[in-house]
């Protein structure tokens, strides 16, 4: 995940660089210390990016400047990275900006854990944070774990927490499909530092029923037939064009779009089955005693979900930790689940334990 990142306000343990970008250590020229570091150390490395929540006003009939009612901008003021400030969204005058500085101070006081990496996505829209949560092994494969922390600055996402693991034979990104969330309106701030108390200790606990689940799934027999139905459910043909509906750029070109479409995932289908065949990294090998198993099944779509070619690194990072491809992972976790009556019910052991802290 966090190697996929090409900004430079970017922090890893390691101090290494993000997608042979500089990272922040480097774009400060000092270096990185062998020690941890707290959310709010990081985020002055950041510059300190400022938010400011403003009121939006229009030209009325008389080009008259008028204020719109319970109507606000937020707005990135001008920094190292962005020269010019920056409107990165439009809210109503309930919500209530957590911006960064605060959430790294919040983060620090509540959950209280080294930052193992640290990230601005969304054109400083989203700040993420991962915390080390403790590994485990599929039958006797490595699986690392993390607390990934989403603060939301934009008001178009609710900041949220979710356990994100990585297979470490490939760095193949995995996940049950389980997340805390809380949604930034007025008065939210004290349910924003109880829930974010809690989000730690819910993690750790969901940890061990994902071993649980991932170790039933490498016992579990799976075919090609199965894996073939699973990778037309997460790489489905597109809707194709309907020639009634009017398009931006004309039916022709969008036609055009959905056949090159149609072969893009006719394509990642062909790699999943192929992956499951034999060739997905770590599954190849004479001693592998997972191979046929739904565990490889998942990994087989995981393998083309992660490391699927894209030009734009900074999108594949958001979409694995917090949008459409994290989403697929989720939702062929679901799928291969349901393959085994024994995950099923591990899985819902942990949605009793682990139940979603949600507000609206």
């Amino acid at each position: 995940m966090a190697h996929e990142i090409s900004n430079e306000n970017f922090f890893d343990t390691t101090g290494k660089p993000a997608w042979h970008r500089l990272s922040v250590f480097e774009k400060m020229g000092i270096e990185k210390e062998s020690r941890d570091y707290s959310a709010t150390e990081i985020y002055a490395l950041f510059d300190r990016p400022q938010y400011d929540l403003r009121p939006l006003y229009y030209h009325n009939h008389a080009q008259e400047l008028t204020l719109i009612p319970d109507d606000q901008l937020i707005v990135v003021q001008p920094n190292e990275n962005e020269p010019d400030e920056k409107i990165i969204g439009r809210v109503s005058d309930h919500y209530e900006l957590v911006a960064g500085q605060m959430a790294a101070e919040l983060w620090d006081k509540h959950v209280a854990k080294p930052a193992e990496t640290m990230m601005m996505l969304k054109d400083f829209g989203c700040l993420v944070i991962t915390a080390k949560l403790p590994d485990y092994d599929v039958k006797g494969e490595e699986i690392v774990n993390y607390l990934v922390y989403a603060n939301g600055m934009n008001g178009k996402t609710a900041t949220r927490a979710d356990v994100s693991s990585t297979r470490v034979v490939c760095a193949n990104t995995l996940a049950i499909a389980q997340s805390a969330t809380v949604r930034h309106f007025a008065g939210s701030t004290n349910l924003l530092m109880s829930w974010m108390t809690d989000i730690l200790a819910r993690a750790e606990m969901q940890v061990g029923v994902m071993r649980d689940v991932f170790n039933i799934l490498a016992e579990t027999p799976a075919t090609r037939e199965q894996v073939a139905t699973l990778a037309d459910v997460v790489y489905p043909v597109p809707k194709k064009p309907s020639k009634d509906k009017l398009y931006k750029h004309g039916y022709d070109l969008r036609f055009s779009d959905w056949e090159r479409n149609c072969e893009t995932s006719a394509k990642h289908r062909q790699v999943v089955i192929e992956n499951f065949e034999g060739a997905a990294i770590g599954f190849d090998d004479d001693a592998c005693k997972t191979r046929g198993t739904a565990w490889h099944a998942l990994n087989s779509v995981t393998q083309e979900l992660t490391h699927s070619r894209t030009n734009n690194f900074d999108g594949r990072a958001e979409s694995l930790l917090i949008g459409t491809r994290k989403y697929q992972i989720e939702q062929a976790t679901n799928i291969v689940v349901n393959w085994s009556d024994y995950a099923k019910n591990a899985l819902s052991k942990e949605r009793e334990l682990v139940p979603a802290l949600t507000s609206s």
